[in-house]
């Protein structure tokens, strides 16, 4: 297979797979894994490009803050001083 068919295939498959509805990321992860593997005939790189593309945006500032301020959220949301302290102000 030629790199441009890869390329069209990977088109194809990644909006057959949406309209089927898998999650976007994992289509997108598991495609460019697929053709990775495919175009270079190695199953280690493909493994090792995945691991570097999880470890950095799990490294990333939003990954970590924005479920952080969830759950404080949440903790706040449940053990009650969020009523508490809209009490006193008002």
């Amino acid at each position: 297979m030629s790199p441009v068919e890869i390329g069209l295939f990977s088109i194809v498959a990644i909006i057959a797979l949406i309209y089927l509805g898998v999650d976007i990321p994992i289509v997108l992860g598991l495609v460019s894994f697929i053709a990775i593997w495919i175009l270079r005939d190695s199953m280690d790189l493909s493994f090792a490009l995945l691991k570097i593309a999880i470890g950095d945006s799990a490294m990333g500032y939003t990954f970590a803050t924005i479920p952080l301020f969830t759950f404080m959220g949440l903790i706040v949301s449940r053990a009650g001083p969020g009523a508490d302290i809209y009490s006193a102000m008002n």
